[in-house]
Formats: C-alpha cells, structure tokens, sequence
C-alpha cells in the first residue's frame, strides 16, 4: 500500500492540480468552504496556497485535507494568525534572497541529513557555548503518566481565525522546506527539520499539523508506549528544541511523561 503523499505519476513527479481555482475546487469537493482562497507565497511549483478558518475548526479542516492529500496533490498545515503569516513570508522572502539552491535543494539536504549526526551537533553546540552546561542538570525523577486527550484540540482552537496552507508537496516532511522554516536564534535550520520530520514520521507516523512563526505541533499516530522510550525521545526532543524543557517541564522526564501514549507533539523556540 501506498500512503497519499508516496504517490507520484509515472514520471515520478507529484500529482498536482493545476492552478488557483482548481486547488479551490478540489478544497471545496472535501466539504471545506476556502474563505479567501488566495496566493500567499511563492510562485510556479513553490506557491503556497491558502484560505481561514475559525480556530476551533482548524483540526477538522486539517484532517480532511491531510485524508485528501490524494486528490488535492497538497499537503495542509496551519499557519497561525495573520502576523504568523507575516512572519512566514519574510522567511520565505529572505530565503530566497539569500539561497539561490530553494525548495528542492533543502529537501535533498534534509533528507540527505542523519538524525543521530544533527542531534548530536546540537548537543556540541551547547557543550561548546557553555563550559557548566550538564545534561543531567536536565534530568530529574519520573513524574508518573501526564493525563491525555484524544487529538482535536491545538493551541490554536481557541483563536478566532487562523490561516490555512496548502503546500504544493504530498510528503509531510517536505513542509519546512517549502516554509523555509527556522534558522533564527536557536531555532534549527530548514534542512534539520526536514531530517527529524521525516525521522518521526518514520518511527511514530508523527506529522505537521501547525506551524506559526515559532510553534510546531505534530499529530503521532504511532504514539511511544514505554517509560524507557519516552524518555529516550524526549531526549531527542530536548536537543531539537531545548526551550520546551529549559522554559517549559523544566526536566526531560517530566516532558517525556507528556509524549507517553500521546498522539500530539508540541516545540516552542524562543
């Protein structure tokens, strides 16, 4: 069996439709209504589409997409409010200032990037840039299971409107990519989240549902059953994007007990 974003044409491209208004089209044959279905970045095979919708609608929304990524040739992602949006244009803009390589020679440099190699680059960074850095000063006692919800609810649900994109890709990976996502402060660069993306979805089916500006939320559909593991991605997590331990559990285990039987990720660089 071929998931949706493993299928390609006979030329091996991916099937996409062609144009604005039959993208449109193909969003309202999923019962979706696109309020606003406009052009908002990119151009040619590198457009990124998209419309609004409430908050608390936005899950629903992207789960239609996500099941129809088949016949709209089109990966949906949530991209916060409009400052978000902002935000993500200057990115791409920038990007595309600066790296003449685009789209495509980010993806080949993700998917081309070890997991195990980043992460333990990471790990160095912060060892180098901080004599007293210790990574037990980050463990601590097990806090027992984190009660968990079933997935329908973000961060966002509680937003009056937020924006919806529709990436010209049927991989999950390849999002960051085409958002030219990270490379600020500590926040990694595109090609690094294109590796762990495509590492997660590997192992735990873990996808994009949000990207604002400095959020990402995953839906898991694997998700980890073990103490032992749990601890081991949050470990993997930790490393990927620190500020959700140092700002937020303060240890890893008391973040690896909220990945433990959860269907949703959560990172926040500062």
């Amino acid at each position: 069996m071929l998931w949706p974003w493993q299928r390609k044409t006979n030329n091996g491209d991916n099937i996409l439709p062609k144009g604005q208004n039959e993208l449109a089209t193909r969003v309202r044959q999923c019962g979706i209504d696109p309020a606003g279905f406009r052009l908002y970045f990119g151009q040619g095979d590198e457009a990124i589409y998209g419309f609004t919708s409430t908050g608390r609608d936005s899950v629903n929304v992207w789960k239609k997409l996500t099941a129809a990524v088949d016949r709209t040739g089109h990966r949906p992602v949530v991209l916060g409010v409009d400052d978000d949006l902002s935000f993500h244009k200057e990115l791409i803009e920038e990007f595309g200032d600066q790296n003449s390589s685009g789209v495509r020679e980010t993806i080949r440099l993700g998917e081309e990037l070890s997991p195990d190699e980043f992460l333990k680059s990471a790990a160095n960074n912060w060892i180098d840039d901080d004599d007293e850095f210790n990574i037990a000063d980050y463990h601590g006692e097990w806090p027992g299971p984190a009660p968990q919800q079933g997935f329908g609810i973000t961060t966002l649900s509680n937003v009056p409107l937020v924006h919806i994109g529709l990436a010209p890709t049927v991989t999950p990976w390849h999002l960051p990519a085409y958002l030219r996502f990270g490379g600020w402060n500590d926040c990694p660069p595109p090609s690094a989240h294109v590796a762990m993306f495509k590492y997660w979805y590997e192992k735990y089916g873990a996808v994009p549902v949000n990207m604002t500006h400095d959020v990402v939320e995953m839906y898991v559909a694997k998700p980890i059953r073990s103490k032992e593991e749990a601890i081991s991605v949050a470990e993997e997590h930790f490393w990927y994007c620190t500020d959700i331990v140092m700002q937020g559990t303060e240890t890893i285990e008391a973040l690896a007990a909220t990945l433990l039987d959860a269907n949703q990720w959560y990172f926040w660089w500062d």
